[in-house]
């Protein structure tokens, strides 16, 4: 195919000219040349216009010529030559402005005792192994590219120390500012190569991944007692979290399709560390209900975590997908797993309420998707309308009157997303538990009605069917509620769904849908509102509240 011929060509002639333009770029700075300093800025052009090039012809092949797409393996490869390629031109760019700095040096001698070759012997290095690193698919070749920023970053550290002694003592201050700058340059080219490493470790594994975050899952892997190496799996990316978590799905590709699959997490190490003291938790109340840590590793304020794959049985893709006998075989189970961790985890001891403070934490998250919603006060008539701050007011003391009188062990991210079923055992299983812990009940229930209510789905059949779930679950909890004698559930309900429906429009774009979910929760907290200051226990929660 011509345009990925035309790719590869000026692929190669890219780094042969950022080669000579490093290369140039030093002789340059040792003894200053006014035609040396023309054909560096001349390279500088060609080079632009070679990424351009590569550029248009990447964007440009979307299929072959016999009308089928490119396969996953090219793709991959085109995407990362793409990659590199703007990278490349970013540090020839870097030459250019790093010698042009060279006619504010008035004082020649402050480059005594500052040698620029170790910093450009690091970067031919690196660029020499571009090429065979991705024609032989080697990872350690790319790792050591990677490597050349860590190098960069250690040499512009100790120059910067010298330099900044240097300006301490007063002399040649202007020259040791402009030789800074140089540096700078230089270690901004360190940054550049780094991108260049982790775009060939892309086109190898088929996923983006930082070079700390294969170097993490390199290390979960080897401390495991699955029997792998890194060379050994395939990564599949989870896009869909907001966990904040780099997630992905591991299988080992020398089995068949029956092979055991891991979950990898990289974050935070307080995230992650409390996501693993959960799952230790759940497995003393309810055993198999978590996934099982195949792996933890710390690495300063960061961690990783391999953990047991459960399956794409998610609540959600059953309630969408399931026939009529799966799905309520599924809900039965849900409801039975749930009654059992209630009443073996149940403490009677009031419980204060947080859905207030979790409003604040993200109303300027849904402000910044929805404007709209910031609702100032009006007058209409004889009748005020509140506006919204006046409303979380409202909230903030409807909080300090409710309580619950007892508190169980909850998941605290009751997402239908965050419930997998597994058909062969017949069991419900619990991911994502870093929210985990003692808690109001009311907690899980509001964000599960909550979740199945915001599914993006109007189809009659199916919304059916949501529908469905939501009446059976909330008759369920509340005839839990009446046996526990718990008077002001329909109340702290109410305030829940309310304050899952403000905080769920921040991930929703389709502005109907959002301000639907909204004026559903003022409407909650107009009633709550008109309620006191008549006992809570009289409170009812609207019928078909969350019904569309």
């Amino acid at each position: 195919m011509k345009a990925l011929e035309k790719i590869n060509t000026d692929f190669k002639f890219i780094a042969l000219e950022v080669s000579k333009q490093l290369k140039d770029a030093e002789k340059y700075i040792a003894h200053p040349d006014e035609q040396l300093l023309e054909a560096i800025i001349s390279r500088d052009d060609f080079i632009d216009n070679l990424k351009g090039r590569i550029e248009d012809n990447c964007f440009s092949v979307s299929l072959t010529g016999r009308g089928r797409p490119l396969s996953a393996e090219k793709a991959n490869s085109m995407r990362a030559k793409n990659i590199i390629a703007s990278n490349l031109e970013r540090i020839a760019d870097h030459a250019v402005n790093l010698v042009d700095q060279m006619q504010y040096v008035s004082e020649r001698s402050v480059l005594d005792g500052f040698s620029f070759k170790p910093a450009f012997k690091e970067l031919k290095h690196a660029l020499s192994k571009i090429d065979s690193a991705l024609e032989n698919k080697d990872i350690n070749l790319a790792m050591a590219i990677c490597q050349c920023e860590y190098e960069l970053d250690d040499i512009y550290t100790r120059a910067f120390e010298k330099i900044i002694e240097g300006i301490r003592s007063g002399s040649m201050v202007e020259s040791r500012i402009t030789l800074l700058f140089m540096m700078h340059y230089l270690e901004r080219m360190g940054d550049a190569m780094l991108n260049v490493g982790e775009a060939i470790i892309f086109a190898i594994i088929g996923q983006k991944l930082k070079v700390h975050q294969y170097k993490a899952l390199e290390e979960s892997l080897a401390t495991s007692d699955l029997h792998t190496t890194i060379g050994d799996v395939a990564f599949a990316s989870i896009w869909g979290t907001r966990s904040g978590c780099r997630i992905g799905q591991i299988k080992d590709i020398r089995q068949d399709n029956g092979s055991q699959r891991v979950i990898f997490k990289k974050g935070g190490l307080k995230k992650l560390n409390n996501e693993r003291q959960n799952i230790d938790a759940w497995q003393k109340i309810v055993p198999g209900l978590p996934p099982r840590i195949m792996s933890f590793q710390k690495n300063g304020r960061h961690a990783t975590m391999l953990v047991e794959y459960l399956g794409d049985a998610t609540f959600q893709n059953l309630i969408l997908n399931a026939p009529d006998e799966l799905f309520k075989e599924v809900f039965l189970a849900l409801q039975e797993t749930l009654l059992h961790i209630w009443e073996k985890t149940a403490e009677k001891k009031p419980v204060d309420l947080a859905f207030s403070r979790q409003i604040t934490a993200r109303i300027q998250d849904v402000f910044s998707v929805h404007p709209s919603f910031k609702i100032p006060q009006k007058q209409i008539g004889a009748v005020s309308v509140f506006s919204f701050n006046e409303r979380i007011k409202i909230i903030r003391a409807i909080d300090r009157e409710l309580s619950a009188p007892f508190s169980v062990f909850a998941h605290g991210d009751f997402n239908i997303d965050n419930i997998i079923y597994d058909p062969k055992l017949k069991r419900i299983h619990f991911i994502d538990l870093n929210r985990s812990g003692r808690t109001d009940y009311v907690q899980d229930i509001s964000v599960f009605l909550v979740s199945n209510f915001r599914q993006p789905i109007f189809e009659s059949p199916l919304r059916q069917r949501l529908n469905t779930v939501i009446r059976s679950f909330y008759a369920f909890a509340g005839d839990f509620a009446r046996k526990q004698g718990d008077t002001s559930f329909e109340a702290r309900l109410a305030l829940g769904i309310a304050r899952s429906l403000i905080t769920s429009t921040r991930f929703e774009l389709n502005t109907k849908f959002a301000q639907n979910m909204f004026l559903r929760s003022m409407y909650l907290l107009e009633r709550l509102s008109e309620h006191r200051p008549a006992p809570w226990e009289k409170f009812v929660l609207p019928p078909d509240t969350l019904i569309y």
